[in-house]
């Protein structure tokens, strides 16, 4: 352990890396090891970096990286290869970012010394956008989510509300499952082809079959003015599906009996089935 004598060198050095290249992550979704590769994304690092530079040396900060900021930062980059930095991380998860305390500090110091920064004043402005839109898709889901309103939308079989009910909820977002048809008895669904789905012997995780599945018996049991409460479910896979591919999901009420209904669901890749499904659901007024 050892003490520096000059900390804002410290400081700035660590500053440089994560001004010029964390927001660039966040903003366009690439790792480290695609970024340095992509001209467009390097053009915005060094312009990020030199502005950074600028506003360091206005303030009697000095050290080697500042020289070549940018062989600086893509070398940083480049060493988290493909791992997600963690405001990337932050964007996806719907969490606020360090924006305030990276590239907005850029832009406030620079203002104090008459430093122009209008790239880290954009990706900051972009950034607080990006914020934005994950606090809306937060209300909404949350708002989704209330019982009553859920309710309200069954009783008064307004199949918009329940439709974006279903397609909010966490996991189907997680999964990006989205609705292709929805009427009264019969709904479908696909589930978007993604090596992420794999299982540990490459073939779909029939966890995710089973939630497209259950998304389009929950959507067509509740669509027809009851809250369609399931009772029992029986499932046969029939082929493996392929990760890489969509799975596409039909699901339509067959009979009901009084307070009891079936619900029949057919999985199909290629127009090939691999998967059915048939569940009893009790409908509750």
């Amino acid at each position: 352990m050892h003490a520096t004598p000059d900390i804002n060198s410290v400081i700035w050095k660590k500053l440089i890396a994560n001004v010029s290249t964390n927001v660039v992550a966040a903003l366009t979704g690439l790792t480290g090891s695609t970024a340095i590769q992509h001209q467009q994304s390097v053009n915005i690092i060094n312009a990020l970096c030199q502005e950074l530079a600028q506003v360091a040396r206005a303030k009697g900060i000095d050290f080697p990286e500042l020289q070549d900021p940018l062989a600086f930062s893509l070398k940083a980059f480049a060493s988290t290869k493909d791992n997600k930095v963690s405001m990337l991380q932050d964007v996806e998860a719907g969490r606020p970012t360090e924006i305030g305390n990276l590239n907005e500090i850029i832009v406030s110091e620079g203002k104090r010394f008459n430093i122009p920064t209008p790239y880290n004043e954009a990706v900051s402005w972009l950034t607080r956008g990006v914020e934005e839109r994950n606090r809306q898709k937060l209300s909404v889901v949350e708002s989704a989510c209330e019982p009553d309103a859920v309710r309200d939308a069954i009783k008064n079989e307004n199949l918009d509300a329940l439709r974006q009910t279903l397609e909010t909820s966490p996991l189907a977002r997680a999964l990006s499952i989205h609705f292709t048809e929805f009427e009264p008895g019969r709904t479908t669904a696909k589930l978007p082809g993604t090596s992420q789905l794999s299982n540990f012997l490459g073939y779909t995780h029939t966890g995710a079959l089973f939630m497209l599945a259950e998304q389009v018996m929950a959507a067509a049991a509740n669509s027809l003015g009851h809250v369609g409460l399931p009772l029992s479910c029986d499932i046969e896979f029939l082929h493996a599906a392929n990760p890489a591919k969509d799975v596409i999901a039909s699901a339509r009420v067959i009979d009901t009996q009084g307070r009891i209904a079936r619900v029949k669901v057919a999985l199909t890749q290629d127009e090939q089935v691999v998967a059915s499904l048939s569940e009893m659901v009790f409908l509750r007024k």
